[in-house]
């Protein structure tokens, strides 16, 4: 997952993700973001067993994550115009 995101922040068009980034984006999701996900009952976070599920108020998020998405799609086209 970490190298999942930093490739998203660092650019996919690059193809080359810096090792240092993977490690930044790890720890920034165990230690931040993970957790407030976890408290706010999105996603379930398991640190001990590094695990990982869908919370009780994972749906709720999910029409936010599609807009998101393709809000991005579509700023991808318009910059390769």
């Amino acid at each position: 997952m970490s190298e999942s995101l930093a490739k998203a922040e660092h650019g996919p068009e690059s193809g080359h993700v810096p090792p240092k980034l993977v490690d930044d984006v790890r720890v920034s999701l165990y230690h931040v973001h993970l957790p407030k996900l976890d408290d706010a009952d999105v996603v379930r976070f398991d640190a001990d067993r590094s695990r990982l599920s869908r919370g009780p108020n994972f749906d709720v998020l999910v029409p936010y994550l599609r807009f998101a998405s393709e809000h991005e799609a579509r700023s991808h086209l318009s910059a390769a115009d």
